[in-house]
């Protein structure tokens, strides 16, 4: 009999948009006994690392590794890196918000392979952002480049929304899954639907997926597996910004309001382009 756990996970993606929930569906999905989701991973970095390799100007290793024979490397680089991490669960959610940018990619590696996206409005992103920085007047995140851009709130903004910084990049990659041809694997989840109904949502991906809905997920006993909550604390210390990727036990929905001046709002109002799909076959779960 063939060890379950010598077998290739079920691989599909969470990625989205940062402080949209994706940590917490991970959080969720995780007490299905078959699913290992966890924190962001660097799957997807050692794909691109190795392909950027075969394809060195001051290399010759194109002509020598043909494309059949790098996407066996890369799938097995794939069956490698869940081996020992997924502990024999069968389903695999890899998380990182740069996926969406690379579907073509996704769809050779793993046609059956789907997208979960979380989303929430820009608005209450950057206010949530803004709301952990506040509560660490002392520290400088290595998520800015220089204490001028942690300056002001206006700098602050600037900085995250950045093409390749903190919002910035995770939406231009958003934006270019939904539009693109493999638009069709993109459920887009939002956050406050994630928030007030956990459990709805929860069945609804399981139906996007075709996987066996689990029916023992309690959403008043939300908990990371051990060795991702670790890794959580690591990783958020390590930018100086505690409780990035905090996840709260009970799952609870708190409006409230916005840190942020009328003229960065009103800036923002515009970026939600997830609210119109026209054009698109991606799929939006939201509270109406």
């Amino acid at each position: 009999m063939t060890n379950k756990k010598s077998q290739a996970p079920k691989l599909h993606i969470i990625s989205g948009l940062p402080r949209s929930g994706s940590t917490l569906l991970s959080a969720i999905l995780s007490q299905n006994p078959e699913i290992h989701a966890g924190i962001s991973s660097q799957l997807l970095s050692s794909i691109l690392s190795l392909r950027d390799v075969y394809n060195s100007q001051e290399a010759t290793a194109l002509s020598l590794v043909d494309e059949k024979e790098q996407l066996h490397i890369y799938r097995q680089l794939i069956a490698s890196y869940y081996e020992t991490r997924r502990n024999g669960r069968g389903i695999v959610f890899d998380t990182n918000r740069i996926w969406t940018g690379h579907l073509n990619l996704l769809d050779r590696l793993s046609p059956e392979s789907k997208v979960v996206a979380c989303v929430r409005s820009l608005e209450a992103i950057v206010d949530s952002v803004e709301r952990i920085f506040r509560q660490n007047p002392f520290l400088l995140p290595k998520l800015f480049d220089s204490p001028h851009e942690w300056r002001s709130m206006n700098s602050r903004v600037d900085a995250v929304l950045n093409s390749n910084r903190l919002i910035g990049q995770p939406w231009t990659a958003l934006q270019e899954a939904v539009y693109s041809e493999h638009s069709s694997k993109v459920l887009l989840v939002d956050y406050d639907l994630l928030a007030t109904s956990p459990l709805e949502v929860i069945s609804c991906i399981y139906d996007f997926l075709r996987i066996p809905r689990y029916t023992k997920h309690d959403v008043n006993n939300v908990e990371l597996l051990a060795t991702e909550a670790e890794k959580i604390r690591k990783f958020d210390e390590n930018l100086s910004a505690p409780n990035l990727h905090k996840v709260e036990k009970e799952v609870t929905y708190r409006a409230r309001q916005s840190v942020l001046t009328p003229d960065v709002l009103e800036k923002l109002k515009g970026l939600n382009f997830w609210r119109n799909l026209q054009g698109s076959d991606a799929k939006l779960l939201t509270r109406m």
